[in-house]
């Protein structure tokens, strides 16, 4: 095995003849020292590291993902290893303890990103993680064109679609930024920042207002029940749209599903989300005009759900959206 020490004088003690000069000893000493000197392992700030260029030394930032080490390779500091909450220093961005809300002043245009207790913010460029822990509310204006506190793009984004909320770090300040792209992409970074960390998903509707909804965790949960079917009927089975509340990256939906056999007594509703394959069925009592219903956490698959009824001559089936959940690391 061979490494890159080198002495300026390695003949040293094979020298023939009268004993050679120390001098020529102490400069193989001091090649020594400045080796071993310049690779000891130092501390600090991520965004203090020194320039690369000593190849084979060693930097701890104790403020990246609870402690991340990087190796120089010469030319480039390269990520050895860290952790923190969540992972290493390759680990997932995440939030923490996160709450989010429309803003109060401004609630069709502004939403509160935070507060929340940690956020993990991942480096696209070199998979570093920053952790920050007891961060404020950052607010997020979908208006602003271009900037931190605002969207990622010049131009307006698109009524009826979906915003995703990020927050962002530029190694000292710590910011809130909407997109148009979801997980596992990110938004485009404005200059000077360099990591972010997904956060919400909200509905922008028609007239480019965001709609009421409120986080906790990864839980996403409307102010007011969504209402996406009402006295359905039928009898084959039929798929009920759901892009408009929940977003395509969703982990699963939380809905309330009634069915009144009202019309068609002992008649049953079935409730799927793979198309074939019964997800619940909502069974009704024999001769009694009854309603079976419950709350549901459906896994969510391609904004879309069905619904079946055994019989056309019952009152119906009723589907309320109250929320969904976010990959967004704090389940």
């Amino acid at each position: 095995m061979s490494g890159s020490l080198a002495v300026p004088d390695p003949d040293f003690f094979h020298t023939a003849g009268p004993n050679p000069s120390f001098t020529r000893l102490d400069a193989n000493f001091s090649a020594i020292t400045t080796y071993v000197n310049v690779r000891e392992v130092t501390t600090g700030n991520y965004a203090a590291r020194p320039s690369p260029g000593i190849k084979g030394r060693f930097y701890l930032a104790t403020d990246t993902g609870g402690g991340a080490l990087y190796v120089d390779d010469g030319s480039n500091w390269q990520p050895v290893a860290g952790g923190g909450p969540g992972g290493s220093v390759l680990g997932t961005p995440r939030v923490q303890g996160f709450q989010g809300s429309n803003n109060s002043g401004a609630p069709d245009t502004v939403y509160n990103v935070g507060p929340s207790a940690f956020v993990q913010l991942r480096s696209p460029s070199d998979g570093s993680i920053l952790v920050r822990a007891n961060v404020a509310i950052q607010q997020c204006d979908i208006t602003l064109a271009g900037v931190p506190g605002g969207r990622d793009q010049a131009g307006a984004l698109n009524p009826s679609s979906w915003v995703h909320f990020y927050l962002i770090d530029d190694g000292t300040n710590i910011r809130a930024l909407c997109s148009a792209t979801a997980l596992p992409g990110g938004p485009a970074l404005p200059a000077g920042y360099t990591r972010w960390a997904y956060a919400a998903a909200v509905y922008l509707d028609a007239t480019s207002h965001l709609r009421r909804v409120r986080a906790n965790g990864d839980l996403m949960t409307y102010e007011v029940a969504q209402n996406i079917l009402a006295g359905g009927q039928a009898t084959a089975e039929t798929a009920v749209n759901l892009t408009a509340l929940v977003p395509p990256n969703a982990l699963s939906v939380y809905l309330h599903y009634a069915f009144d056999s009202t019309g068609a007594l002992g008649a049953t509703s079935t409730l799927r989300y793979i198309p074939a394959q019964d997800f619940m069925v909502f069974r009704t009592v024999a001769g009694v005009a009854s309603l079976a219903g419950s709350q549901v956490n459906m896994p969510h698959l391609n904004q879309a759900l069905a619904y079946q009824n055994s019989s056309a001559a019952a009152a119906g089936t009723r589907i309320d959206i109250h929320g969904y959940r976010i990959p967004n690391g704090d389940g």
